[in-house]
């Protein structure tokens, strides 16, 4: 149990998306030549794992349809944007309020026919020191993509089939 459990964690799983009793759902980045894949978000606190303690954040989404389409992605990114960057000044009650408020915002993202999806990435930044010297930094970024729930780019991992 242990070691599923280490090994959840490591993956960003839950233990039944693991042992395969869970289906898995996941998007590929919209980025040309990319090769990252998302995990569903379906919870505010799924949002926070995102983008707690990261240093930057990316947002993509897929082409929206109509005005109203792009006007919720719009009002998605802005939400999550807004959260992550003053997370760190947040009370400890506050996040448990602002983490049920970010799981309200994915419910009603779903009732208008999108899913949420992220994942956490890490990447090097060299950045020029005052003495001239250069130092580079391993920092963590927040990607956000948001896909209409009938998208193509959506891959379904279900253990059951």
């Amino acid at each position: 149990l242990e070691t599923r459990s280490a090994l959840a964690s490591v993956f960003e799983v839950d233990l039944k998306q693991l042992d395969g009793e869970k289906r898995i759902e996941q998007a590929k980045s919209s980025e040309p030549d990319s090769q990252l894949y998302f995990q569903r978000l379906t919870s505010g606190q799924g949002v926070v794992n995102v983008f707690a303690d990261s240093h930057g954040y990316r947002f993509s989404n897929e082409e929206p349809r109509t005005e109203e389409d792009a006007e919720h992605i719009s009002w998605i990114t802005s939400n999550i944007h807004d959260y992550s960057e003053c997370w760190e000044d947040i009370d400890p009650g506050s996040r448990v309020k602002s983490t049920f408020e970010l799981t309200n915002m994915v419910k009603e993202l779903e009732t208008k026919g999108f899913w949420l999806f992220g994942l956490r990435t890490r990447t090097t930044s060299d950045f020029s020191c005052v003495d001239g010297q250069r130092s580079s930094v391993d920092m963590k970024i927040a990607n956000f993509h948001i896909a209409y729930a009938d998208s193509e780019r959506i891959i379904v991992l279900d253990p059951k089939k």
